[in-house]
């Protein structure tokens, strides 16, 4: 064990890092602290940690973090987070503690794989509406197309009701909200979200719509004893199996935007980086429609992802390339050693899906498109953390069930039915943007065509 505490850049380093730090994602800073550093490094500043920290890179550390002694760390309360409190309020995502604990044991059933199987039909229903709204030649931006695509589904699965009137304006508030969180995630200084600025006062407005929404359909629901058994029904009914207790209304809406939130931006991310590898790798693509055109999709269930065993390796890929997450922050609670270092306690540590999915000691090729590495033959033997796009542990994402069957479900019946490929010809210059999640930092247009 080293007396001396992780290595990593000092003052004057950083001062030479804060330009890009504060100008980019900070997926490059992290990387370049990794390759300089080695797979614990302490950093003494950054905007987004709000100071200093270690960044924990070794699968063997984040097992310890994530899985083994998760008791020892909790969630480390960022600028960004506080941020996400004023729109999610005490949400999954965002809540701690004995809340969370309470909100978890009343919303994890509804997610396990056998409840959100009556959902598939909607991802295939869904899918191929979008698939047919473009005609051969259509032009179309990829992003906002898969956001359509996801927001339509959320909005089936949460309130079994068609937001398509809404979702202009629930478009334009997410991407509001994701923008000003970003730049305030980035500042080295910003205003406390009560201040009246003119970007505090836009992200009160797109939050003040998304309650709206989300307040009305609660209120319809609440006079509505035929409703349909929706995640927002789920919602109203639950009672915890230790306390007996429902949900207040409040309580709901922090949930139901939660999901909204999480079940939009982060499936159409998801959505957005798999075709655009697809279009970027043709033999793929085209493996991914050969083994899927055959399928039937008329009546999606649990079973049918077995025949999907392609699709369903394409979105783990990309899931590696472009995890929907790829930074998380923790805290300790008492101290700790990682990699051979003592940690003290109330110490901020980041771990990294994206480095670890992309550390060339556990991936060959780690920068290629290769839906075959999730092939057993050559997964079974690699270290269990040096994948994971859901977290891990107690904290694992709740939606990741519904996740691997809608990604799968949603991308086989339209690439059964329609090629997506790029409106030029040419791949296009994108590099991941982490704002809430992560997105391509340029438009990406694409053309539907038939497969020839």
């Amino acid at each position: 064990m080293s007396s001396t505490g992780p290595p990593g850049p000092g003052k004057r380093d950083i001062v030479a890092m804060l330009p890009d730090a504060v100008r980019n994602d900070p997926l490059q800073s992290a990387t370049a602290l990794r390759e300089d550093y080695g797979d614990v490094v302490k950093f003494p500043y950054h905007p987004s940690v709000g100071g200093s920290g270690y960044l924990v890179c070794h699968p063997d550390d984040i097992r310890t973090v994530l899985l083994t002694e998760q008791t020892k760390f909790r969630a480390h309360e960022t600028r960004a987070r506080e941020d996400f409190k004023v729109v999610m309020g005490e949400g999954l995502v965002t809540s701690d503690g004995d809340h969370w604990l309470r909100q978890t044991r009343m919303i994890t059933p509804m997610f396990h794989k056998q409840s959100v199987e009556r959902f598939c039909d909607l991802f295939v229903r869904e899918a191929r509406r979008a698939a047919a709204e473009h005609d051969p030649g259509e032009e179309f931006e990829l992003l906002r197309e898969a956001k359509r695509i996801a927001l339509r589904i959320i909005g089936q699965a949460l309130f079994s009701t068609n937001l398509e009137e809404r979702e202009p304006d629930i478009y334009e508030a997410l991407t509001t909200l994701r923008n000003g969180f970003k730049r305030r995630n980035y500042s080295p200084v910003s205003p406390p979200l009560w201040m009246p600025t003119p970007e505090n006062r836009r992200i009160h407005e797109a939050r003040d719509l998304l309650w709206t929404v989300a307040e009305e359909l609660i209120e319809e629901r609440r006079g509505d004893a035929d409703a349909e058994t929706d995640l927002l029904s789920l919602l109203l009914t639950a009672e915890d199996e230790v306390t007996g207790e429902s949900m207040t209304d409040e309580e709901v809406r922090d949930e139901v935007i939660t999901f909204l939130i999480a079940g939009h931006t982060t499936i159409a991310a998801a959505l957005t980086w798999t075709w655009y590898l697809l279009a970027s790798n043709p033999a793929a693509h085209r493996r991914l429609y050969e083994s899927v055109r055959d399928v039937d999709l008329d009546s999606p269930s649990l079973e049918t992802i077995g025949d999907l065993e392609e699709a369903t390796r394409v979105v783990k890929e990309t899931l590696r390339l472009y995890p929907s997450v790829p930074l998380m922050g923790r805290e300790t609670d008492e101290p700790v050693e990682l990699g051979g270092y003592d940690i003290p306690e109330s110490a901020t540590l980041i771990i990294s899906p994206y480095l670890a999915h992309r550390d060339a000691r556990f991936w060959e090729c780690p920068s290629a498109f290769d839906p075959d590495r999730f092939r057993p033959e050559r997964s079974d033997d690699r270290h269990e953390f040096a994948y994971f796009p859901f977290s891990a542990g107690s904290h694992m994402c709740t939606g990741r069930e519904l996740a691997m069957l809608e990604l799968p479900l949603v991308i086989s019946a339209v690439v059964a039915e329609r090629r997506w490929t790029f409106a030029d010809g040419t791949v296009p210059d994108v590099d991941p943007d982490f704002g809430i999640n992560l997105e391509p930092d340029n438009p990406i247009e694409m053309r539907s065509e038939p497969w020839p």
